[in-house]
């Protein structure tokens, strides 16, 4: 692995800090543990070697699967059009062990995700559990190519449930569009925020702008050293149906800030469990050695200079943690917000 290029990575952190960076910690920064040394100046930064940067991407071969490591279990959320899916499993799941092997939250995470890829049409064992751990199974599962949509379409009874992973640039906002056109204003429409880890703040102000009228104030960015950045809804008329908007801890960022300002206007019923508490934007820059920096570059408040909860959005209805983990115990409480 390249040596990460310190002198460059302090010059970055100066320039695009939302603020004055501390000069001691930047001073004091080593290549030792960098990451927990960024940590000291932002708390989001993150440093990716080029191959691992060249790893994270939205299309890859394997179970169709997003892993997550928990405090105390290892967890798997399936991808729609997934190999996991396809083999029988639609709800999140507790991963217990992969061809045999044990799965514990101390493993190395990519050791974790590299037993879980593979070569197309190759198999894998694997023994789950529900996250209450009532049922375990073992489910073995032909690995194939698989790339994350933009918007996942669900449909339960009446309810029409889109599930957003991330805001990509010029994609998510036609995503939601197109899914939500056959969805009347007698029906409510749920936006599934709870895997939602962030993306393209702008992607996330125009996907808002969707369901406000024209003029409506999305939110303002805040950067060191440069304008404040207003924003406000230029477009079409907006959706009427009824929304409800899905949130949980590990929804952030992007994603916060798209739930923020429906919940500011009183456009959506928010409901789930507090945020992550995240209403910041990074921006990726190539280093000289190729390999990747992440760092904050803004802050953001939501309509009317709205300071973002620092605990996180506080949904208009709490779920119980227990019953948003999966769709069949959370819909009901739906139902009892919005009835059809």
């Amino acid at each position: 692995m390249a040596t990460p290029p310190l002198e460059e990575i302090q010059e970055l952190l100066r320039l695009h800090q939302p603020g004055q960076s501390d000069h001691a910690a930047l001073a004091a920064l080593t290549t030792t543990d960098l990451e927990a040394a960024l940590h000291t100046i932002d708390p989001y930064a993150q440093y990716f070697a080029a191959t691992d940067y060249a790893a994270v991407d939205r299309g890859q071969t394997g179970i169709g699967a997003a892993l997550v490591i928990r405090p105390d279990y290892v967890e798997l959320v399936p991808y729609q059009g997934g190999a996991l899916r396809a083999a029988g499993t639609p709800e999140r799941v507790m991963l217990q062990a992969i061809d045999g092997l044990t799965v514990t939250p101390d493993m190395d995470r990519e050791d974790i995700a590299r037993r879980l890829r593979g070569a197309e049409g190759t198999r894998v064992a694997l023994q789950l559990a529900t996250l209450d751990q009532q049922d375990q199974w073992t489910v073995e599962v032909v690995r194939q190519a698989y790339r994350l949509r933009d918007v996942e379409v669900y449909q339960w009874e009446h309810y029409r449930i889109l599930r957003v992973h991330y805001f990509v640039t010029g994609l998510t906002r036609s995503a939601l569009r197109a899914s939500s056109n056959e969805v009347t204003t007698a029906q409510t429409l749920v936006i599934d925020l709870r895997d939602a880890t962030g993306g393209d703040l702008h992607e996330a102000f125009d996907s808002a702008a969707l369901f406000l009228p024209q003029g409506a104030p999305l939110g303002e960015l805040h950067r060191y050293n440069a304008p404040v950045d207003s924003f406000k809804v230029y477009s079409d008329p907006p959706l009427s149906m009824k929304l409800v908007i899905v949130v949980g801890a590990d929804t952030a960022s992007a994603a916060e800030i798209f739930a923020g300002v429906l919940q500011h206007h009183e456009r959506a019923v928010v409901v789930g469990q507090p945020t992550f508490g995240k209403c910041s934007t990074q921006t990726d820059i190539r280093l000289s050695n190729g390999a990747v920096l992440r760092l904050t570059n803004g802050q953001v408040l939501l309509p009317n200079a709205t300071p973002c909860p620092v605990g996180g959005l506080i949904p208009d209805i709490v779920i119980p943690e227990a019953d948003l983990v999966a769709l069949r115990t959370l819909l009901p409480h739906i139902t009892d917000v919005l009835p059809p």
